[in-house]
């Protein structure tokens, strides 16, 4: 077999735009003269080495890779492909493909002698580098088509970062940008609206040609403001944008806490800067061009971790900053301002590693950032509200464990329950509702209430075991924390009927569902133990008589999840209770209606079907069978019936005193070949021996008249009543050798109280053969 790595599939679109497989085979490249390279791309068949494709390879062509495998490229008017086996092969390709595009171009004196190997017929066989031209206020247009000719190369990654690096080579030789600013404040001073257009499309293509030395460039201290003067005026509106005047009047630096060094001041400024660039200058990436501005991206993630790490560090800068968090004579806008900075310097710790921007989050918990989350939290400001819960919501996103091990402590610490931050975190739900904030809140306790990564995947006996932190952690939140959870759900519903039923009512208890749903699907021992050991369920059901349907679906959720544990202990709380009834009375409201509400509650008893939960599978039969057979469009109900008679048949089969007549009625039906173990009789020893004269005689006189044979009066068991039930006909004996005695006489054994059997009781009894034969 040939080199799999250079194995291909040949494609060629046909008129109806989609691809023909003209043939596998295997590609190679070759230069077939010494003196005038004429470098070809061949594909031989490997089933009969014909040529399958044979084509010489010209600088003018664009060979394209695309996705993983393939290489794509148009000649005399036909698209063609090949599709590799292996992305090493075509690698490979695409290299001898480049050589054999730049040995060509230099044959052909477009390229000179001296370039680089690597040059400009790299990956897809681009055309030459157009010149530059000079920097003039005439050439303005000249320079703009040149920059978006470069950009509209085919978007091939190699290809492009040359072009750009070859610009900037060009760039830092002759001091280009200078120039162009030069130009751009000459073209203001003159109201050169069209060269003012023109400046805006050249910066633009600067930033988007995604070249690190020419970004750091454009936005170093010297050419920022200019730049961005330059992107003002943008030739789709017909007025340019103040973007300079806000930089410099409204965005300016304000330092919250003085800071002792003036090039962590200036970083600062220019990473605010150039984010505005991004955010607000620059054009939205599609999909497919994410990286479109990765070189200016990467610049402003650099400069963020340059400044959390300096500040970070600055031991003076934090202990002053969170003294005067925690100084209950701080000025309330003097707080809101200090929050503000708090929550940016946050959003700056995303440009971290993660292990490092876990030190950085515990530097900030040592100097007491959770009790100045815990402290704000309970504020019903807006503007604190703005800045403390992002900050909380990161910390739980990166790190949910953080929060449970200062949770831990804080219990640990006799803190006051009020101030635990989970008890905070509960009371801004409760008091907040379905609003903003309380998602928020009940986001967050989902997190933190969540398993932890190394819980989630089951043992080799299909249980998931908890770490011990986190089992002591639960054990503290249901004591402390879920009386305060679902608090809000036991008064709603504290009779047979919900003493409120408006919307802001309705969003809290679901999202307090919601976070209890979690907390039955990652650790069901302690909320099975909740929900059994208090009324909860009940109260919750009641939630079902809702007119939110959100709340009555989120009340079905719950239960849904509870009978998935297929618990007995949860199972028998259900039907001691009766618990399902509401679910049936919501189910026969809501009939005849083709809904969620209808849905739901049929999966439930489907589940209880599909899943036999015998108990459950009883309880609803016994008690809402005449109701929910009424419903025949689903065969859920039906199914379920059948499922109850079946387990009350096999319930009878196994009972006691079933079992108890199976076993006398075996005995009697086989006592009649039993012999008696202390002798054998005289007359059963001649019937032996006669037997073999007897074998093809009839044992009685008239067979054919069996009605007038009596029946054994014997009922079915276990064991042999299949056989028992059969029609009776007489039996012949024969003499069974010891092997057959022994697989016989094992049938009937009497089991010991251990379990195992005592002896050996054959069907029919007999001595050994060299005894009878003696």
């Amino acid at each position: 077999m040939g080199d799999t790595r250079r194995r291909v599939k040949l494609y060629v679109l046909n008129n109806n735009t989609s691809w023909d497989d003209h043939g596998t085979g295997h590609v190679s490249v070759s230069e077939e003269s010494e003196y005038l390279p004429r470098w070809t791309l061949t594909v031989r068949s490997e089933e009969d080495g014909s040529t399958l494709l044979e084509t010489c390879i010209r600088p003018d062509i664009s060979y394209q890779m695309q996705h993983d495998a393939l290489i794509v490229w148009t000649e005399m008017d036909e698209h063609l492909a090949l599709s590799f086996q292996e992305k090493k092969g075509r690698e490979e390709i695409m290299d001898l493909i480049s050589e054999g595009q730049r040995q060509t171009a230099m044959q052909l004196g477009e390229l000179p002698e001296d370039s680089d190997s690597n040059g400009v017929f790299q990956a897809m066989g681009d055309v030459l580098l157009p010149e530059l031209p000079p920097c003039e206020l005439s050439k303005l247009e000249d320079i703009s088509e040149m920059l978006s000719s470069v950009l509209a190369t085919p978007a091939q990654q190699q290809t492009r970062k040359m072009m750009a690096e070859k610009l900037a080579q060009t760039f830092e030789e002759t001091n280009y940008i200078k120039q162009l600013i030069e130009l751009f404040h000459v073209c203001e001073d003159l109201e050169n609206v069209e060269g003012l257009n023109h400046l805006y499309d050249i910066v633009q293509s600067l930033f988007l040609l995604n070249h690190t030395s020419i970004v750091e460039v454009l936005l170093s201290d010297d050419y920022l403001l200019d730049v961005v003067g330059c992107l003002e005026h943008d030739p789709r509106q017909q007025e340019a944008t103040q973007h300079r005047q806000f930089l410099t009047g409204q965005a300016q630096l304000k330092e919250v806490i003085p800071l002792t060094d003036p090039e962590l001041k200036s970083k600062m400024q220019l990473t605010y800067r150039a984010q505005y660039i991004q955010d607000v200058l620059m054009p939205m990436p599609l999909v497919f061009e994410e990286n479109m501005l990765s070189a200016l991206h990467s610049i402003i993630m650099f400069n963020k971790g340059e400044i959390v790490t300096a500040l970070q560090t600055d031991e003076a800068f934090l202990t002053e900053l969170f003294q005067t968090l925690l100084d209950e004579g701080t000025p309330m806008q003097r707080s809101v301002e200090l929050l503000r900075f708090l929550r940016e310097f946050d959003q700056f710790s995303a440009s971290l590693k993660s292990e490092s921007r876990l030190e950085f989050y515990r530097t900030l918990i040592n100097y007491g950032l959770f009790t100045v989350l815990s402290t704000f939290l309970a504020m019903d400001e807006e503007d604190i509200q703005g800045a403390v819960v992002p900050i909380l919501c990161h910390v739980c996103e990166f790190s949910p464990n953080l929060i449970r091990e200062m949770f831990l402590e804080g219990t640990n610490s006799n803190e006051d329950e009020d101030q635990l931050l989970l008890n905070v975190v509960i009371g801004r739900l409760v008091d907040d509702g379905d609003g903003a904030v309380g998602g928020c809140m009940a986001g967050i306790l989902r997190l933190v209430l969540g398993l932890p990564p190394m819980a989630q995947q089951p043992n080799l006996k299909g249980k998931i075991s908890l770490p011990p932190t986190f089992s002591d952690f639960l054990s503290m939140f249901y004591r402390l924390c879920m009386p305060r959870l679902t608090a809000p759900l036991l008064s709603l519903a504290s009779g047979s009927s919900l003493s409120k039923d408006d919307d802001w009512t309705a969003g809290l208890c679901r999202h307090v569902l919601e976070v209890l749903c979690i907390c039955v699907g990652s650790h069901c021992f302690h909320m099975r133990n909740h929900v059994t050991s208090r009324d909860l369920l009940r109260r919750i059901l009641i939630l079902v008589k809702s007119s939110h349907s959100h709340l009555a679906l989120s009340a079905l959720r719950l239960l849904r999840q509870l009978i998935g544990l297929k618990d007995a202990q949860v199972n028998n709380h259900i039907i001691r209770n009766d618990h399902l009834r509401p679910v049936v009375e919501l189910l026969l409201e809501h009939k005849d209606e083709y809904n969620l509400t209808n849905s739901a509650c049929i999966e439930i008893f489907e589940f209880i079907r599909a899943d036999n939960i015998r108990e459950l599978v009883t309880y609803v039969q016994s008690t809402y069978a005449e109701e929910l057979l009424k419903i025949s469009y689903v065969g859920t109900f039906e199914g379920l019936r059948r499922r109850y008679e079946m387990d009350k048949m096999r319930q009878q089969a196994s009972s006691p005193e079933h079992a108890a007549e199976g076993r006398v009625t075996a005995v009697s039906a086989t006592s009649r070949f039993r012999r008696d173990a202390r002798s054998l009789d005289d007359d059963e020893e001649v019937w032996f021996n006669e037997e073999e004269a007897d074998e093809n005689g009839p044992l009685f006189e008239d067979e054919e008249n069996l009605d007038d044979v009596p029946m054994p009066n014997v009922e079915s068991s276990d064991i042999i009543g299949p056989l028992l039930n059969r029609p009776w006909k007489p039996m012949k004996l024969k003499r069974r050798s010891s092997e057959e005695e022994d697989e016989v006489g094992t049938i009937f054994k009497p089991k010991e109280p251990g379990g195992k059997a005592s002896g050996s009781f054959p069907l029919v009894d007999y001595e050994d053969e060299d005894e009878e034969e003696d």
